[in-house]
């Protein structure tokens, strides 16, 4: 190995020591970062405080808020640099949170203190809300919208619904001596539930392939079935559009040969075949292609097929009184 790699190596070894110590403040880490795209206005403070927790995680300052990096004595070499960090991390914070909030906290000692008035005041009984969540679930149906809507606001709740009423936790570590697997049973229950959620609100169209998704076992995963709705659809789209260009041709061509509304000499054809052509331009056209004869009767002759402006007893009748001998050819 040459000396070149060795000093690459050894550089490399030492930023990475770098960000894992927290009191390492990286050149991007000023005190006017933002953490979150919105600041906090006193409402969803779930959505919130995931945001910023994932931010300072990133940042290996999570400790900071979490209580897990303690504040060193007074007369520890540490405490400077310590409470250097920490201001960075309020200032932070207080740029995450709307003024008319933050005009009230100014004075706290702690990134800490600060999060935790936050969640004191905002982050009270999640009865109300959950009871929201869930009759929202109850309510949202699949209705023609696309099933990638469909299924992202179902997403959307129980990703909320997760955060409020998490799975519970073992506090005595007897999860991990468990032989019979009971943390993945809690989970494969979970996803059932979501595989229902989301089978329940489709339209009917899509009740056959939901019987065969239910009949399947084990039960596939929600996003196993999300991606088999999703083809279905796309298939249906696909067939749907190679039908509109003979439908769009049959509405045409009906247009183009609808008969006139008062009687003329003029719109009486001249020929048998040129009243067979009308007769044909009259049909319409099923989805599968096949041509269905028009329903017309003639108030003349009393036959159906034609009108009386393309009666041929009509137009004989017509002929004969001018001296003209009624000629079909």
């Amino acid at each position: 190995m040459s000396s070149s790699d060795t000093s690459e190596d050894s550089t490399a070894k030492n930023t990475a020591s770098l960000y894992e110590d927290p009191y390492y403040l990286a050149p991007g880490d000023h005190g006017n970062l933002q953490l979150v795209s919105t600041p906090f206005d006193g409402k969803h403070y779930l959505n919130w405080s995931r945001a910023v927790k994932m931010a300072l995680i990133s940042k290996n300052k999570f400790g900071f808020v979490s209580g897990t990096c303690v504040r060193p004595k007074t007369t520890e070499k540490k405490y400077n640099d310590w409470t250097r960090v920490d201001y960075t991390v309020l200032r932070w914070l207080i740029l995450s949170i709307s003024p008319t909030i933050t005009n009230h906290m100014m004075y706290v000692n702690s990134s800490k203190q600060l999060c935790d008035e936050i969640q004191e005041r905002y982050n009270q009984s999640n009865a109300p809300y959950l009871y929201q969540l869930r009759k929202s679930m109850v309510h949202i149906e699949h209705s023609g919208q696309p099933v990638v809507q469909y299924f992202g606001r179902l997403k959307s709740i129980w990703e909320d619904l997760s955060s409020l009423d998490p799975l519970p936790e073992c506090d005595c570590d007897a999860i991990k001596s468990c032989s019979c697997n009971i943390l993945k049973k809690i989970v494969d229950r979970d996803n059932k539930n979501r595989l229902l959620d989301f089978l329940m609100g489709l339209d009917r169209t899509y009740e056959v392939v939901n019987g065969q998704i239910l009949s399947t076992d084990p039960l596939p995963t929600v996003n196993q079935a999300f991606f088999k709705i999703q083809q279905l659809e796309m298939q249906k789209s696909i067939h749907h559009s190679a039908l509109h260009p003979l439908e769009n041709m049959a509405m045409a061509v009906n247009k183009s040969f609808h008969p006139s509304s008062s009687f003329t000499e003029s719109a009486i054809p001249s020929s048998a075949g040129d009243a067979r052509q009308f007769v044909a331009a009259q049909s319409t056209f099923t989805k599968d292609g096949k041509r269905t004869r028009p329903s017309l009767e003639c108030d003349y002759c009393g036959k159906s097929g034609h009108t009386p402006a393309y009666c041929f007893k009509l137009k004989a009748h017509n002929k004969s009184k001018v001296g003209i001998k009624g000629d079909f050819r």
